[in-house]
Formats: C-alpha cells, structure tokens, sequence
C-alpha cells in the first residue's frame, strides 16, 4: 500500500510545470518484472515496451491509477515526488505501467538504514566467552556492520565473540551499521563483567593493641557486583554481625575492651552472587610488662635518693617507654613520672627532707600505656650536717710527687656522724682526662701522691666521709712539681774540614727535665784558657765553628738548656785543626782572560792548594819593562771558591797587557805565574775571547 499521500503544489516539488520535463534525482526505467530499492526524494519512473519509452504510459500504484498527491506524468515518465511518502521499507510497493494491451509491472521497496537491534545489557562471568549480536534486517538495503569494543578495538561483522574475558573488558560495546553512502547508525550493549570479591586485609603482618583497648580491623575487597554478605571470624569462630559493617569495598570490625584472649587470626570474608574471598590479620594483645627487679638505692643526698634497678625481660609486646615512682614518707610526699626506655637503669628522686625515711614505689610503663605492678624500696636521706676539713697545707716534695696534709675535721657528735675516711682527688689544671680518685684512711692525715709529670700543675680536692656520705669538699691552691736538668747531649762527635773549621754533632738529650730543651750553648777552650761561647736553638744539632788557628788543639764543651733554664752537664770533645800546607801559585794551565773590552779584561783562575787568603797581582803595558802597578786580592779561606775572577778597569784601548799572579797564606807567598798577555779593544766596545 502507498504511504499518506500529501497535496503539494508543483512550485513546491521537483517538476518544472512550464517545460514539462521532470526535475528527478533518480530515475529507474521499467522493461519487465522487477524490483527496485530508491531512495528517498523525487524519484521518475519509464517504461520501456520494447521501441523506447512510451510516452502514452499510463501508471498505477498498487493496481489504482497515480493521484497528483502521489505524482505527476508528463511525457511517459512518472514523478513520485516524496517515495518516503509513498513506498516502505520492507513491503513492496507494485508500480504498473500500460500502453495499449500491454503491462509491465515493478515491486518498489524504499531504501532506509535504521538503528541496529542489540540487548541493552549483557552479563557474563569473568574466564567466560562474551558473544553479541547485530541485527539489521530492519535495513534496506542491509548495511555494512561492525563493532567497537569497550577497549576501543573494531570487529568487522554482525557478531564478537571474545573468549575467556576479563573485567578490563567490561563497558560499552557499539554496533555501527554503514550504508553505502557512508552514513551511519549504532545502537550500544553495556556489557557487565562480573567476578568474585578480591578482598586484602588493610593491616599487614603482627597488628599489636593494648589490654582493654579497642581493635578495629578492615578489610578492603573489588567484587561485582558488590558483595551481599561480609562476616569476620576470631580464631575460626565467627563474630557477632553487630560488630561488623560493610560498604561497596569495605568490611570493618570493630571489638571493645579486649581481654588477653582477644589475640590471634581474625579472619574476613565476603561473597556474592560468583564466590567468595577470605583475608587473615594477626592480632597481639599487648600486656603490662613484668616488675623491675633489684630495686635499691644507690646513693643518698641530704635532699635526694638515687635509685638503680633492672628492667625485665619480657615487656608485655611493647617497649617500656616511661617509669613512674611513687613516694610516701617523712617528708614531701606525691608521684612522678619520667620518660626513657629499657636502657635507663637510674634515676634520682628530689626535693626531699634531709635525714627523713621515704617507701618508694617503681613501675614501669610501655608504650601501650600499661603499667606492670610496682616495685617497693625504703631507704632515709642524709644528715644535713657533714664534716669539714680544717687547715689543709700542701707541700711539694720533688719533680713528681707532692705531699698534702691535713688536721682532722671537728664536727658535733649530736648532728653529724663520725669522719670514717677521707676522699682524694686530683687532675692536671685545665685538663681534659678522668680525675683520678683515691679513698684514704682516717690515718695519717697526709698523703704523698706520687707518679706525676714534671713541671706539671695540678688541682687537688680533699673530702671527708662518714655514713652519710662525702662532706664539703676543700680544694687546694694548683700547686706544680719541680723541673729537673736536662741529661747531656748524646752522640757528640767533632772533625775538622779544614785548617781553620771544626764541624761539630749531636743528638738531643733522652731526658729535657721536664721542658722542652730552648738552647744548646757551645763554649771553646784552647790550650785550657777559654776562648769563646756560641748559643745554638734548641733545634740544632749541628755547628760549625770557624775563624780558628791551623794545626791547634781546641776542647770544646756543649751544654743542654731546657725552657725552665736548668742545665745538663757538658760534655767535651777534643779536636785538632788540619795543618796548612805550602802556598801554591794559581793553576796555570786554567788561567785565562775570560773577557776583554775597549778599557776593562775580565780574569779567572782555579782557586790553588795551600789555603791561599791572598793574591798578588801585577800588570803592565807591554811595552813596558817595570811592572808599574800591583794588585792586593784578600779573600776569606772560610768562604773559599773553587774558582776566582777579577776585573782591570781604566785600561787604555788598543792597548797589550802583561799579568802575572801569586798566592800567600799562613806559611808565606807562592812562586808568580806564568806571564799573560792580552790586548783591549778599540771602539766600538765589545768584549772577545784571548787568543
């Protein structure tokens, strides 16, 4: 049957009335039996009877002529201006047309693409095949199909099929239908992936909780759905639901006043529709510790009492963290508590009466906050009233010990116990080890401390004691041992170089006496009568003592000076300097004039045997026969160089010299040398070799 058809005038359609001549998107021709699919629009329709189209067709729809609402003829060719209007999707739609006695015939389906049919939800079980449908027979012509999966990958085809599926899957999957003209249409599935709970115990490994505490425990867990029941056991025994509550991914329990069976496996568990799940959490139930044992007092003040004790062994599965001392007696009474852990082992109660009997109680507390049972001592504080040393004096017997004495302390037997020993203490001033303490007996009142360093200052503090401990302490004015002389230097050892040079050795003393050694002082004695002093520094170890006479016989003495000016004894060695020999002229065969200029010549020589401690030195013209000027050269034989030189100055220019040199020392003058000769320059100045 054809679709309602609506009354539309011809400007409004796709025919042009004046020219007769149809406006038609498509146009399908009619030559025998057939079916065709058009779109929707104006569509034209012909027939064909076998010499062309007939331009005498006359046109029924459904066997009932064409009204001008459905179309318009004009020529043969037939108009339908709206097909959507007139033919449908999956029921054709017969279109006749007939010229004389003759009919052909057209079943028209009208082209559509219509939303997929798929199920609007889809539940399958985690490890399951997924398996979707696409249905798209309400299409015509049927469309391309395809689908998008939750991850987004594309399946060609009207059915996916996904094996052993996994929650990461879940969510939308589309089904899009193409039509050959590119547009499309799609319809969703949400596809629900269902597992059972995963569920994780929120407190890991030992949880600890105090005696009479609360225990609160969770447990987190992912299920879908989400579980209809949750419940926690204790030891296998399973709790009260009161306790427990429960959302969408968690499950608590929570247990008040908990007793010391309340410890061990709590175990949670959920379910739903696909399994269940179980996680276990070990649970401590922490205890007071055990007592402190070997309480006692350690030491006793006028207004205090130390306290020593040990800590236990087992702790309550907790760490002591604290003490707290309770106190009851003669005197200020109340409880303290003071923080540490179970390496403190001391503690000192204060702000108590003097010569007053206290109780103390002790306990120790864990960091759970539980108190172990207390533990008691009784003990009385000292007298107020202490003995006190009268008159000490201190008297320094040597380099290493020092003699104290002392009267005996008078004190009144009503308030004060007896003197029964004394307390000695001594340390070098401003040093930094241990005092060094010794206990005397009440007899003698002195003492001689010995073993000490030289030169040393020292601090001494004196106390006497009775049962109630160490009275007022008299300290000593810093009293120093003596400084002893240095021992001798060692290892002295002298030889002479030269003629005129004693070299002189040693090693520093084994002993400065107490000082660092400042100086060393070297006296010289010849033929017994004393010659002269040298004061060396306290580093030196070595000297040589110069200026003096060839072939001589010198004794010598060196003496040790440490800081504290004490001296060691000499000690002397003896020694002779070398003889000297002749006097010998320069080496000739060395002698050369090493530079000549317009008015100057430069000369050297090998420094000859003998000593030498002068040279003789003589120069003429050439030309002349008198030696006309002589030349006095003194030189030190301390200092003597392998290698002398000498200058002549105002020489006239272009000018041939003559030289001659001779040495002298101790013993008298050498022979002259060989005669040398040599020329100066004339301008411009410059120097040359002598040939």
């Amino acid at each position: 049957m054809a679709g309602v058809l609506v009354i539309v005038y011809c400007f409004l359609l796709a025919v042009s009335c004046s020219s007769g001549q149809q406006d038609c998107s498509e146009t399908r021709t009619i030559t025998r039996l057939q079916f065709f699919t058009v779109p929707p629009g104006t569509v034209c329709f012909q027939c064909d009877f076998g010499s062309g189209v007939a331009a005498d067709s006359v046109f029924q729809l459904d066997n009932s002529a064409v009204g001008e609402e459905a179309g318009t003829v004009q020529n043969g060719v037939l108009a339908v201006f709206a097909a959507e209007n007139v033919f449908q999707t999956t029921i054709s739609t017969s279109l006749s047309c007939i010229s004389g006695n003759t009919r052909l015939t057209a079943h028209i389906f009208l082209e559509s693409l219509a939303p997929p049919q798929v199920p609007s939800a889809v539940s399958v079980r985690e490890g399951e095949t997924l398996t979707l449908a696409c249905d798209v027979t309400n299409s015509n012509p049927l469309p391309t199909v395809s689908w998008i999966t939750a991850e987004e990958d594309v399946i060609s085809g009207n059915t996916v099929e996904i094996n052993d599926i996994q929650r990461s899957q879940a969510g939308n999957y589309i089904c899009v239908a193409t039509a050959e003209d590119g547009s499309t249409q799609s319809s969703t599935t949400v596809v629900t992936v269902t597992f059972a709970p995963e569920i994780t115990a929120d407190e890991e490994g030992l949880v600890k909780f105090p005696l009479n505490g609360t225990l609160h425990l969770s447990c987190s867990f992912q299920s879908v759905p989400a579980p209809d029941s949750a419940k926690w056991t204790h030891n296998g025994t399973q709790l009260l639901s009161t306790l427990v509550t429960l959302t969408a991914s968690t499950t608590t329990l929570t247990r008040t006043n908990l007793q010391a069976n309340g410890g061990g496996a709590y175990a949670c568990s959920a379910s739903n529709e696909v399994g269940s799940d179980t996680a276990t959490t070990f649970v401590r139930i922490q205890l007071p510790s055990d007592p402190v044992s070997d309480l006692e007092v350690i030491e006793r003040a006028t207004d205090s009492l130390t306290l020593s004790w040990t800590n236990p062994h087992f702790t309550g599965f907790a760490s002591i963290t604290s003490f707290r001392v309770i106190i009851t007696g003669g005197g200020p009474e109340g409880s303290e508590a003071f923080g540490g852990d179970e390496t403190l082992t001391e503690y000192t109660v204060s702000s108590l009466s003097p010569l007053s009997f206290y109780t103390i109680s002790l306990s120790a507390v864990n960091d759970a906050g539980l108190q172990s049972l207390p533990v008691i001592v009784q003990e009385s504080t000292r007298s107020l009233r202490l003995p006190v040393i009268e008159e000490p004096v201190i008297i320094v017997v040597n380099s290493t010990a020092i003699l104290l004495q002392w009267q005996s302390p008078r004190y009144d037997p009503a308030t004060t116990y007896p003197v029964t020993s004394y307390q000695l203490t001594y340390i070098k001033q401003g040093g930094r080890e241990t005092p060094t303490n010794r206990s005397l007996p009440l007899q003698p009142t002195s003492v001689t401390v010995g073993n000490l360093a030289k030169g040393t200052v020292y601090v001494f503090t004196l106390a006497p004691v009775n049962t109630a401990g160490p009275g007022a302490t008299f300290t000593y004015e810093p009293t120093e041992t003596f400084i002893d002389p240095p021992s001798p230097p060692r290892e002295v050892t002298a030889e002479s170089p030269n003629p005129f040079t004693i070299q002189l050795s040693w090693s520093p003393p084994s002993s400065d006496g107490g000082r660092p050694i400042g100086e060393y002082r070297i006296q010289v004695f010849t033929s017994g009568e004393y010659s002269s002093t040298y004061n060396l520094p306290g580093s030196a170890e070595t000297y040589d003592i110069t200026e003096l006479s060839q072939n001589t016989s010198y004794e010598i003495r060196i003496t040790a000076v440490n800081a504290d000016n004490q001296e060691s004894n000499y000690v002397a060695v003896m020694q002779t300097t070398a003889p000297v020999g002749d006097p010998q002229p320069p080496v000739l065969d060395a002698f050369s004039a090493a530079r000549v200029g317009n008015t100057m010549a430069e000369i050297s020589w090998d420094t000859p045997g003998g000593f030498p401690n002068r040279y003789i030195i003589q120069i003429r013209a050439s030309s002349q026969n008198k030696w006309n000027m002589t030349i006095n050269f003194t030189i030190s034989v301390q200092l003597l160089p392998s290698r002398q030189t000498f200058v002549f100055k105002d020489l006239q220019p272009l000018t041939a010299y003559s030289v001659r040199i001779q040495s002298e020392n101790v013993k008298g003058l050498s022979e002259f040398t060989e005669i040398f000769t040599f020329k100066t320059y004339g301008s411009p100045t410059f120097f040359m070799a002598l040939i």
